[in-house]
């Protein structure tokens, strides 16, 4: 009864899984999308945005009207005395209000108003600094796209070469074993050696040994994959094979390619933002010894019990309009070395800036030179998968004959391998680097 309950709840929770977790096999675009739709990263980069939205609407509100009210109550202890005539009792410290001493009860409420007219651009500043913060924060958001869809279409291309590996060392075993199997039957016809047995199961325990290194391989490679593409953990991934060799390969023109990778960085154009935000700083500092204009009106209220009266006590009223000028005339050099600050500060900016666009280009340049290796090598692999499939299929007429050791026809079979895996690396490799260069040049896929 407890078998059943628990599979019927992990077939519910294996159709909770989206659908195109479950479905396939996928594309490259497809992993893309679902890396973008379903990444942390990105969701954060959008708060950040907010943050910032938030923050200019806080800077903005500096241009409009403030407003502030205050009330307070007052008990005077000990409770004043009523009996002596006077204005004011060296004794006692009481105050008389129109001939009337106060009773221990005061009440005073005050509302005022502020409307900034000229702050030497303060607040016009002061909103620019947030709305360069977000400017930054949304070339980040951009890079982090970038680098989703960089290292998506890598694992991508892993996965498929762990895939193709696996394939080929199955097929590599299915020949030993079928091998294995004839020299058992000539040894125990007395045509073979024993030895040439022990050989070909030492190469058949180490290639059985390497392919179960490749499936470990392929496994992380697609668990790597679902992880970037928001797919649960465990779940089985079809992917569309896809890893064809490039029909042809031009070699790109480096300074070009370099060039455009300088315009395309988000890091120097985020860079950028927060030397113009020093700047503003900069404005804003200036300011601090400029005149600055607001207009003020208030207006206030004050009562108290009245002691020698029964009925309530008078309440007063006062109001105030004012224009009111404010000049800081001597700061002791306080905004003169807050610029030397932001001077310090936006030339650090400026030589992280050099040290960028120096390891870009020397990025640019590595990876247009794997690309080309790479290429070469795909060239190179398909030759010699064809030679030797054929040395190998010749070796294997002459094996059959009992004219070739077998030792022979094992090196050959692995040499077939080794080719075969080699040029699955070497496509590996260019798609790799492709991508890398895309995400550098800001390409799409």
């Amino acid at each position: 009864m407890r078998k059943k309950f628990g599979a019927r709840w992990l077939a519910v929770l294996i159709s909770a899984i989206p659908v195109i977790a479950q479905t396939g096999p996928l594309t490259l675009e497809e992993c893309v999308a679902m890396a973008l739709k379903s990444s942390p990263l990105i969701e954060a980069a959008k708060e950040k945005l907010g943050e910032f939205d938030a923050a200019v609407d806080e800077a903005s509100a500096a241009r409009k009207p403030s407003f502030a009210a205050q009330a307070s109550y007052t008990r005077v202890i000990p409770t004043p005395e009523t009996s002596i005539p006077v204005d004011l009792d060296p004794a006692t410290y009481q105050v008389i209000s129109n001939g009337y001493r106060l009773g221990p009860d005061r009440f005073n409420v005050s509302l005022t108003a502020t409307q900034p007219l000229y702050d030497g651009g303060r607040i016009k500043n002061a909103v620019k600094i947030p709305q360069h913060g977000r400017a930054a924060a949304e070339w980040q958001r951009m890079s982090v796209i970038r680098e989703i869809r960089r290292d998506v279409t890598k694992a991508y291309y892993q996965a498929l070469v762990a895939n193709k590996n696996v394939a080929a060392l199955d097929s590599a075993i299915a020949l030993v074993e079928e091998m294995l199997q004839d020299l058992s039957n000539a040894v125990k016809g007395g045509v073979r050696n024993e030895h040439e047995r022990l050989q070909a199961q030492m190469q058949l325990a180490n290639q059985k040994l390497t392919r179960q290194q490749a499936a470990t391989n392929s496994l992380m490679a697609h668990n790597y994959l679902a992880a970037l593409t928001g797919i649960p953990a465990g779940t089985r991934i079809t992917l569309v094979d896809e890893l064809r060799p490039p029909e042809s390969f031009t070699a790109p023109q480096l300074q070009a390619l370099q060039a455009q990778a300088r315009e395309a960085s988000t890091d120097i154009k985020s860079l950028l933002e927060q030397i113009k935000l020093i700047e503003t700083s900069m404005l804003i500092t200036g300011a601090a010894n400029r005149p600055a204009v607001y207009a003020a009106a208030g207006y206030s209220g004050s009562g108290a019990t009245d002691g020698e009266l029964k009925e309530s006590g008078k309440w007063t009223n006062d109001g105030t309009l004012s224009l009111v000028a404010q000049w800081n005339i001597y700061d002791f050099g306080s905004a003169d070395s807050k610029k030397r600050q932001s001077r310090s500060q936006m030339r650090q900016l400026e030589l992280t800036m050099d040290n960028i666009r120096v390891n870009l280009d020397m990025m640019v340049e590595n990876n247009a030179a794997l690309l080309q290796d790479a290429f070469e090598s795909i060239e190179a692999g398909k030759s010699n998968i064809e030679q030797t499939k054929r040395s190998y299929e010749i070796l294997h007429g002459i094996f059959n004959e009992g004219m070739l050791l077998p030792s022979e026809l094992l090196n050959a079979q692995s040499l077939t391998l080794q080719a075969e895996m080699s040029y699955y690396e070497a496509l590996s490799n260019f798609y790799t680097a492709q991508a890398e260069l895309d995400y550098l040049v800001n390409v799409e896929n």
